[in-house]
């Protein structure tokens, strides 16, 4: 294309006046000058086909297809050669942000009036490396430290931000997320944090009161398990329950169904009662602990009652 007057090989230019048959410039593209006789005061209006720029629409509405059907932006960019279009380029892609990559092409007049450029390499995303393990498991009802992240692209270090937290009291998961941008790509990292009570409740020595029944007159006696029971989250319960080494109505103890009765976790009553044909009774009574998250612990103690 000729950088002067625009025409190139195969169009028809239109001119007028003394300089119709001539151009003062030199280009080597062949093509036609088509010379309109009118006076200086005349004004003649050409009938066009069709509009001077249809070819140019048709291959704009194809490139903005092509860029939507890929989910790019473009932005045309023109101005004369040395204006600064590379300048604006550079300013732009350095302050560009997000998860999208900044691209130039360049397409030119066929001439030789441009200003040098200067090309630029953007840095690579960031790379984040996770401290520790990744999911982490947390002790419920302890304290948390999050063992943080490093990042880096090929241009040194960069600083990380986290978001999310972790409450070690709610037992459940948690995810926390790691960030790290270089000003051209941003790159994200999560970590789960598993919460969960694995922990039992703590109870202390059990103290059974009397230890022994006598005499064994068949009746029912008040028993009293005396404990303390302990839980970081506080949500423990307990109960108590008997046993016996001796069927409850067994030969020769007196013909008394029922030997014994759940009070509450911490009060029993036990029948005074036993065989007359073994060595003696022994109660069993167990304390048993548990937490909602269903860690149980128990503790067992006895009842005599001797022959």
């Amino acid at each position: 294309m000729c950088v002067t007057c625009g025409c190139g090989e195969g169009d028809t230019r239109l001119s007028a006046g003394a300089d119709a048959d001539t151009h003062r410039h030199h280009h080597d593209q062949p093509h036609e000058h088509v010379r309109l006789e009118r006076t200086p005061h005349e004004t003649e209006m050409l009938q066009l086909g069709q509009r001077v720029l249809t070819r140019n629409d048709e291959l704009a509405e194809h490139v903005r297809g092509w860029l939507e059907a890929r989910d790019l932006t473009a932005v045309n960019l023109m101005s004369s050669p040395g204006s600064g279009k590379t300048a604006v380029l550079e300013a732009t892609a350095r302050a560009f942000k997000g998860g999208r990559k900044p691209a130039a092409l360049a397409g030119d007049l066929a001439t030789d009036h441009d200003a040098a450029i200067a090309y630029f390499a953007l840095p690579s995303s960031p790379v984040i490396t996770l401290n520790g393990e990744s999911p982490l498991a947390v002790e419920a009802f302890t304290t948390f430290t999050d063992p943080g992240a490093t990042a880096h692209d090929d241009e040194g270090p960069l600083p990380v931000t986290v978001s999310g937290s972790v409450d070690v009291n709610s037992p459940g998961d948690y995810t926390l997320t790691y960030s790290a941008t270089n000003g051209y790509a941003t790159t994200t990292v999560t970590r789960v944090v598993h919460v969960q009570d694995t922990i039992a409740p703590a109870i202390s020595e059990l103290l059974i009161t009397p230890s022994t029944l006598r005499p064994p007159n068949h009746k029912l006696v008040d028993v009293h398990a005396l404990y303390e029971a302990s839980d970081a989250s506080g949500t423990g319960s307990c109960a108590v329950s008997v046993s016996s080494n001796e069927a409850q109505n067994g030969s020769g103890d007196g013909n008394t169904a029922q030997d014994w009765v759940i009070v509450d976790g911490h009060h029993v009553q036990l029948r005074a009662e036993r065989s007359g044909n073994g060595t003696g009774r022994i109660y069993t009574l167990t304390v048993t602990c548990q937490d909602a998250a269903a860690n149980g612990s128990s503790r067992e103690g006895r009842v005599l009652v001797p022959r």
